[in-house]
């Protein structure tokens, strides 16, 4: 059989099975569909489970504070309790109901309790979403596009429940009510008791709600007036039970004061606050892959250009609908106030890309097509990108998940701790990034200048409790007012080191892996004391200049006692061993800090470092190996570089060259003349003569005139090549 009779029966064969596969997705796609829709489900509750808490803002614990400031204490929380600024001052509490069920939540399930509730809120939420999105009428080619509306909406979706806050809530209450006024009337009458369910666990989105009954009002009341007397029956129980949730929503402990709740938020808030600021309008509609994956960035830019289609079709058809049309409007005012607002955006834009999935033709022409690409088809290639983008890529993100139920390396958990555990009683200022996290394991005993919570914080809060990190007045007016016995700073403001030695009252004692806290010797005396870091340099642990290797391991050492899995306080421990040649010490340390914190790649690569130096490279491989499979890229090389030298000192020059020649940057860098000597070696051995002998004379050319031993076997080797 000749190559082209072949290649044309090859191709017939494929486009034979590729016609059977898409006969029996279009005889079998009711059944596909469930399970599709079912897989997805369980790989998006399988992610959210897999999440830990902590790795967005603080606010969790701010709700959770809020609640047992009531269970506990018996007290509304309608007041800014925890700030020492204004402790009194009074606010439109719009999410208490939240605040209560977390705390009450956490106190019998604790995080993985919190974790269940956001699993259980957002796979409800995806379930109804299912069901305005897919019709059980809908054709073959409206079902594939329904599907594919549907990964883009729960990806984009999952892409804001890190964080376990009263939004979850209303993700899950706006296709409710959705897919109530669309699809299922019987249920009309829960309305108004979802809508007191809603204001009471996130009030301050009551103009949502409103919007998609105010939408749906409006399209049966034109409706009403030229529809027939059975519609008339239909529409006017819609009329009735959307415009009893007004009312509805005055049944909240503030009353008629929930109707401001929104609009109490400053304007100068916008400039602070990254949820608020604005979206680019490239941004919105720029597609780009990862790989071969679609982002979640452009799953917002796909379903950007599908509101784009959307409008136009429906409009050129005659289809458009009043109320998809108002809620899209609507979704489009919000997206331009806000990142914060991009969800509600996707929520309340449901119905207008399923109105327009219903104008799609009912049948597609059949044409012969030439090419196996063309038999396949772009679009179905572009579908099924978009079907698996959403799993693949939470499980991407599991990957990198170390630390569950709670992730610490993003709280100030060790001086927390600190505070704590020696009992400390006072005022702490700190900025306002972790104040949700300080007041909910410190008050009633510490009270803070303040968190991002606006309001009942207020923008002049926020500023004090930023400036004085910056500003030497602005720390003295503050110290002066309040007169707190406690400082936090977060590691990277190294520039409060200088404005701190003004007020040598306040000493360093203690950090963690966020923060640096100082405490003020005339009001804590006995912590101070004791406690104070006088060796170490708390912003840069690897600065060698304030004491002996030994008096930075014992002021080190204390800290760990406290906070056992700090990251930067093992790290630095580690590299102090290793620096002092303590290969044994060095190896326990690195072990204890892989073992707490398995995705930094320091941690295997300095047990690694400790193995090749006590002659164990077969073991220190594994460890290099499995540092470079988490290592950022800039880190890369240097992992390289060992894997070179271990492989050469086991003498597999093959290996040691591979690793060396994609590692090494001579033209670029200084390298280790030892590295370079070792790759010219590795040359040698596998036949590369020529780079041998450049790695050589770059080596002879470049040595400091105190390295013999190297210059010495570097002449031998470049002579034996001549």
């Amino acid at each position: 059989m000749s190559k082209s009779l072949a290649t044309k029966r090859i191709d017939e064969i494929f486009a034979h099975s590729l016609a059977y596969l898409k006969q029996f997705v279009i005889d079998h796609y009711q059944v596909l569909t469930k399970v599709y829709v079912t897989a997805l489900l369980i790989s998006l509750a399988a992610f959210l489970f897999s999440m830990p808490v902590g790795t967005g803002d603080t606010d969790l614990w701010f709700h959770m504070n809020g609640g047992r400031y009531f269970w506990e204490f018996g007290q509304f929380p309608d007041r800014a309790f925890y700030s020492f600024f204004d402790p009194e001052r009074t606010w439109t509490n719009y999410f208490w109901g939240f605040q209560l069920s977390a705390y009450q939540i956490f106190q019998n399930g604790g995080y993985e309790g919190l974790i269940t509730l956001r699993v259980l809120l957002v796979c409800a939420a995806v379930v109804v979403i299912s069901r305005i999105l897919i019709h059980v009428d809908d054709t073959p080619r409206q079902r594939a596009w329904a599907l594919v509306l549907l990964a883009l909406v729960v990806f984009v979706v999952s892409g804001r429940t890190d964080e376990i806050r009263p939004h979850l809530i209303s993700y899950f209450m706006i296709p409710l009510f959705i897919y109530i006024l669309e699809k299922r009337k019987s249920w009309l009458p829960a309305l108004p008791f979802l809508t007191v369910i809603w204001v009471n666990l996130h009030g301050i989105e009551w103009p949502v709600g409103a919007t998609v009954c105010g939408a749906y009002f409006l399209e049966a009341a034109a409706r009403r007036l030229k529809g027939s007397k059975d519609t008339r029956k239909v529409d006017m129980k819609v009329m009735l039970w959307t415009a009893l949730c007004l009312p509805a929503m005055l049944i909240n402990p503030h009353i008629s004061e929930i109707f401001f709740a929104p609009f109490n938020t400053p304007s100068e808030a916008y400039q602070y606050i990254a949820e608020l600021q604005t979206n680019s309008i490239w941004a919105l509609f720029t597609v780009s892959l990862v790989g071969p994956l679609v982002s979640l960035n452009s799953a917002v830019a796909i379903l950007n250009w599908a509101n784009v289609f959307a409008f136009t079709h429906l409009f050129a058809h005659h289809k458009i609908r009043i109320a998809p049309a108002i809620m899209a409007v609507a979704a489009l005012f919000l997206l331009a106030r806000g990142k914060r607002f991009l969800w509600e955006w996707l929520l309340l834009s449901l119905p207008l890309w399923r109105l327009a999935v219903d104008s799609l033709k009912l049948h597609m022409a059949h044409r012969k097509l030439d090419s196996t690409l063309a038999r396949i088809g772009i679009a179905n290639v572009l579908m099924m990108i978009v079907l698996v983008s959403p799993a693949a890529s939470w499980a991407l993100l599991a990957e990198r998940v170390h630390q569950w139920p709670v992730n610490q390396s993003r709280l100030p958990t060790g001086t927390a701790a600190f505070i704590e555990q020696h009992r400390i009683k006072g005022r702490l200022a700190s900025t306002p990034n972790s104040g949700g996290y300080y007041a909910w394991k410190l008050y009633p005993d510490v009270m803070i200048t303040s968190d991002m919570q606006i309001p009942p914080m207020t923008s002049w809060d926020h500023y004090r409790s930023i400036a004085f990190i910056r500003n030497e007045l602005a720390l003295a007016n503050l110290l002066s007012e309040f007169r707190p016995n406690l400082i936090a700073i977060e590691k990277q403001y190294k520039s409060f080191k200088n404005l701190a030695e003004k007020h040598q009252e306040f000493r360093p004692v203690f950090f963690d892996d966020q923060y640096v806290l100082y405490a003020d010797k005339t009001q804590l005396p006995d912590i101070v004391r004791q406690f104070e870091l006088e060796f170490v340099n708390p912003y840069n642990l690897a600065d060698e200049t304030l004491g002996t290797a030994d008096q930075r391991l014992k002021e080190l050492e204390r800290i760990r006692s406290i906070h056992r899995y700090g990251g930067r306080v093992q790290l630095a421990i580690t590299w102090l061993l290793f620096h002092q040649e303590k290969f044994e010490e060095t190896l326990q340390a690195a072990e204890q800090y892989a073992q707490s914190h398995p995705g930094d790649s320091n941690s295997h690569y300095l047990i690694g470092n400790a193995l090749e130096n006590l002659d164990r490279c077969a073991e220190a491989t594994k460890h290099y190996k499995r540092a470079l499979d988490v290592a950022p890229a800039d880190f890369v090389d240097e992992i390289n570089k060992h894997l070179g030298t271990c492989a050469y000192l086991q003498k597999d020059f093959a290996g040691a060259y591979d690793y060396f020649d994609e590692s090494v940057k001579y033209y670029s860098k200084n390298e280790e003349p030892e590295t370079l000597y070792q790759y010219a070696l590795s040359a040698v051995a596998v036949g590369k003569d020529e780079k041998a002998r450049n790695l050589l004379q770059q080596i002879l050319y470049s040595l400091p005139s105190d390295n013999e031993l190297i210059k010495t076997r570097a002449e031998q080797l470049l002579q034996d090549l001549l």
